[in-house]
């Protein structure tokens, strides 16, 4: 009788994903004329 050999499961990393920041738009405030 042969044996059977096991094979190991190889474990993934898993990688971390970098949050962006976001950037606010400034609103331009405009000026009325009297």
């Amino acid at each position: 009788k042969k044996k059977k050999k096991k094979k190991k499961k190889k474990k993934k990393k898993k990688k971390k994903k970098r949050k962006k920041k976001k950037k606010k738009k400034k609103k331009k405030k405009k000026k009325k004329k009297k």
